[in-house]
């Protein structure tokens, strides 16, 4: 039987944040014969697999969790061959370091069915206490409720919805672009479907990414991006997106 719903992880050396977010979605209390999770792994060296195994193992009566594992390294690769191993007709894109509520994905396909929705983002918070992370965020959501119904919406790839259907006419995430495939997705999916954020649940995730490389440097390739996004090509962004560059793992190895 086809799941109805298929939730989908891009991990690289996630072994520190994936039982948190799998920890939130059994607490989702998911029927696994319409629900699966599908963590979709990109060439991880630590234990990532084992923890994935691990817990399909611990919650097998409650979570239906499969790990799959792509040829290369990189977050748009993941998430498409996440979605080339899924059953589901819903998609639901989370990262690993995302924590969400345990109404989520019951209170996210609700509001995807009543509002006809084909493609959504979900509002972001961050677990981070600095007043400039929240003010940070604050605005990002104020932003992306503003140009929701633009041609330019704003999104935050580590909360995400889609269908397969939609998915598969767009040609899944660019694996060519080096930094916002996630804006590039909905931009498309805008055009082909009905696009809106999500009302009824958010999601948190880290500020990892701000600790360890600085909120200046963050702050300038956000603004960047976006105009990148909104006046130029995506394509000539000089910077990149490095997936998993932010893990404990990634980071012994850079500097092995």
């Amino acid at each position: 039987m086809n799941k109805s719903t298929s939730i989908i992880i891009p991990t690289l050396n996630e072994e520190q944040y994936l039982p948190h977010i799998l920890g939130d979605l059994a607490m989702n209390k998911l029927d696994p014969t319409r629900v699966e999770i599908v963590v979709s792994d990109s060439g991880s060296t630590d234990r990532t697999a084992q923890v994935a195994a691990e817990f399909a193992q611990r919650y097998a009566a409650q979570l239906n969790l499969k790990f799959v594992t792509a040829p290369e390294r990189g977050v748009s690769l993941a998430r498409n061959n996440g979605v080339r191993h899924a059953e589901g007709e819903r998609l639901i894109f989370l990262d690993a370091d995302t924590r969400v509520s345990e109404d989520f994905v019951s209170s996210a396909l609700g509001e995807l069915k009543q509002r006809k929705l084909d493609a959504a983002g979900c509002y972001a918070f961050v677990d981070s206490v600095h007043w400039f992370d929240r003010l940070a965020v604050h605005l990002v959501r104020r932003y992306a409720s503003f140009t929701q119904n633009s041609p330019h919406p704003l999104v935050l790839g580590a909360g995400m919805a889609s269908t397969k259907a939609l998915h598969e006419a767009l040609g899944g995430f660019d694996q060519q672009l080096r930094f916002g495939e996630d804006l590039d997705y909905v931009r498309r999916a805008a055009r082909l479907g009905v696009y809106r954020m999500l009302n009824s649940v958010d999601i948190t995730f880290s500020a990892r990414r701000v600790e360890d490389e600085g909120r200046l440097k963050t702050l300038v390739k956000a603004l960047l991006g976006q105009y990148h996004y909104r006046f130029g090509d995506l394509r000539d962004v000089s910077f990149k997106y490095d997936f998993g560059k932010f893990s404990p793992a990634q980071r012994d190895e850079a500097n092995d």
